[in-house]
């Protein structure tokens, strides 16, 4: 996680802040601006952060287990806790990686992502190896035929 300032501010300037950040994500016209806006704002560290933060809550949405998505990530049980508790706790939060999964491209991604997954962990426990073997070629067919 980044670095907060242990100087705080005033709750109200804090509360300006946000409603400013908001505006400026509202204001953003398309989504050239929006990637430019991210891109301009942000770290190199805090688009990673980002991006696992998103990737651990689909993982969790897709019912993945603790072990599988801190070793996939490399994160910790107590950021997967973290984002467990905001997902659950906030159904927009759901809504919004769905959202973005409708998207071709991150199809994709995620198709891409599940495929490492399944490489780099053994089946588990009682798993038909072959079976699973099987599964995992089809994927890789599926995502060279662009389904």
């Amino acid at each position: 996680m980044p670095q907060v300032s242990r100087r705080k501010v005033a709750k109200d300037v804090e509360e300006k802040l946000v409603t400013l950040f908001q505006n400026a994500l509202k204001d953003a016209s398309d989504d050239k601006a929006i990637v430019s806006f991210f891109e301009s704002l942000l770290t190199t560290t805090e688009k990673k952060m980002f991006a696992k933060r998103i990737a651990v809550a689909f993982m969790l949405i897709k019912g993945l287990d603790y072990l599988v998505i801190g070793e996939t990530l490399k994160v910790s049980k107590q950021t997967i806790w973290t984002i467990k508790k905001d997902v659950e706790g906030n159904r927009k939060y759901c809504y919004q990686i769905q959202k973005m999964l409708k998207k071709e491209n991150l199809n994709v991604f995620w198709k891409k992502l599940d495929i490492a997954i399944m490489e780099a962990l053994p089946p588990m426990y009682q798993t038909d190896w072959a079976k699973r073997g099987r599964e995992l070629l089809q994927k890789k067919r599926d995502l060279s035929k662009g389904f």
